[in-house]
């Protein structure tokens, strides 16, 4: 094969592995859907850019940890512009791809290694353009390939929250793919020259033992907090059902009583005994309205969820004040919902916990004009809160998971401290309508 062809498929295996690396940050990163100018620009320009490095570093070494770093780096920089706010987490992800590879890569040299023996440093790096080094190139990416599509079936917008979230595990094990991947790269350079005993299935095995728990483990955990947040959802609705169940027990009471009440009543006009007569009517009142849920949308999650921070707020003496419409969509799940609204409410109340009674209140405003949703939720604070509360510091708690869901539906959050008050406005449109 002369030095032109070799370079073309270089080339060619370039383009393929970087154009994954973008396939896997699209996916995680809901990015699938940004055709913009920009974009293409950048994306292209890093493929063919990097396609241009890799095939003349190959040409001149068969495996290179500088490539790798170079590779990482410049496609993180070049995601780092579109993606923004998100650098640790994009690096993370773009490095364990890179990682992930040159992994499969050593994976596949050591078998081609059990296969030609000493003939290895001589064909693969003396020999200047080897069949051998393009057929482990070809495995590797192959196997990459495949596991991408596997990634492709899973919820992306939950991977995506979890790697914010867990983002501390997620740096640990790119860390220890890293030191795997140049642990065994000495490993095969010495089997090469000779200088260790050649192991190329065992050594094999240990990566392919090593990458597989890594992924498995990965999944299995993945897997676990998705259930964890159904589980979360299943108790909120079933406790929903049970109040649903309790009020309408107690409605049944109060309209089996309601005859006798209505003896006490008349009982009491006749005589004239007005002070006992709107002592009854309050008691009665408050004994109908005791288990009520309050219908402000007409989305029965969201209704109850806020008759229930209503009544928190209402024992902790905050005027609890909403202004919505009926909305017959949301543009969250069942899910989202509870987690953006509970985190914002229970925020909203822990805030006004910190200041005296007589000035604790909370105002939600919900609303949808055509296809625009808009909901906004302000709380009265202490006057002299910290300025760094501005970037969520007072409201922090849950504060990433309600950004990353609003992100998610390519909405918009903004968080304001003002003079006495905290205000979170989320808005985003629709083309389908919400």
């Amino acid at each position: 094969m002369n030095s032109i062809t070799y370079f073309v498929v270089m080339f060619f295996f370039g383009i393929w592995e970087v154009s994954m690396a973008y396939s896997a940050v699209e996916e995680i990163f809901l990015l699938k859907g940004a055709k913009t100018k920009k974009y293409i620009i950048i994306k292209w320009g890093n493929i063919f850019a990097l396609a241009t490095i890799v095939a003349k570093n190959r040409m001149i070494a068969f495996s290179s940890r500088t490539l790798v770093i170079l590779c990482v780096f410049i496609t993180f920089i070049c995601v780092s512009i579109i993606v923004r706010g998100k650098g640790w987490t994009v690096f993370g992800v773009v490095a364990l791809y890179y990682i992930f590879l040159t992994i499969l890569d050593f994976i596949f040299s050591y078998i081609c290694i059990e296969f030609i023996g000493a003939k290895f440093e001589r064909i693969i790096y003396v020999e200047e353009y080897s069949f051998w080094a393009i057929g482990i190139y070809s495995m590797a990416r192959i196997i990459m390939g495949m596991l991408l599509c596997k990634l492709k079936k899973e919820s992306s917008e939950e991977m995506h929250i979890i790697l914010i979230t867990y983002k501390k595990i997620f740096f640990i094990t790119c860390a220890f793919l890293f030191i795997v991947m140049v642990r065994y790269q000495f490993v095969l350079s010495a089997m090469a020259t000779g200088e260790q005993e050649i192991q190329g299935v065992d050594k094999a095995l240990v990566l392919t033992t090593i990458l597989t728990i890594t992924t498995l483990g990965s999944f299995l955990y993945f897997q676990y907090v998705i259930k964890i947040k159904e589980t979360k959802i299943l108790k909120f609705q079933d406790q929903m059902l049970r109040d649903r169940c309790r009020e309408m027990q107690q409605t049944r009471q109060i309209a089996h009583d309601m005859r006798n009440h209505i003896i006490f009543l008349k009982k009491y006009d006749d005589e004239g005994r007005e002070e006992k007569l709107h002592q009854y009517i309050q008691d009665l009142c408050q004994e109908i309205t005791l288990y009520e849920m309050q219908v402000w949308t007409g989305i029965e999650i969201l209704d109850y969820l806020l008759t229930q921070e209503m009544k928190k707020a209402e024992q902790r003496n905050i005027k609890f004040q909403v202004e919505t419409q009926r909305i017959d969509l949301l543009p969250f799940s069942d899910l989202e919902i509870v987690s953006v609204f509970g985190n914002l409410l229970d925020n909203a109340i822990d805030a006004c916990e910190k200041i005296e009674i007589g000035e604790r209140w909370i105002h939600i405003l919900i609303k949808k004009q055509h296809n625009m949703f808009f909901m906004e939720i302000i709380n009265s604070v202490e006057q002299d809160t910290d300025r760094k509360s501005k970037k969520g510091g007072l409201h922090g708690y849950g504060l990433i998971n309600v950004q990353q869901i609003v992100e998610r539906h390519k909405g918009e959050m903004n968080c304001q401290l003002m003079s006495g008050e905290y205000s979170v406005t989320i808005s985003m449109y629709s083309k389908g309508g919400v």
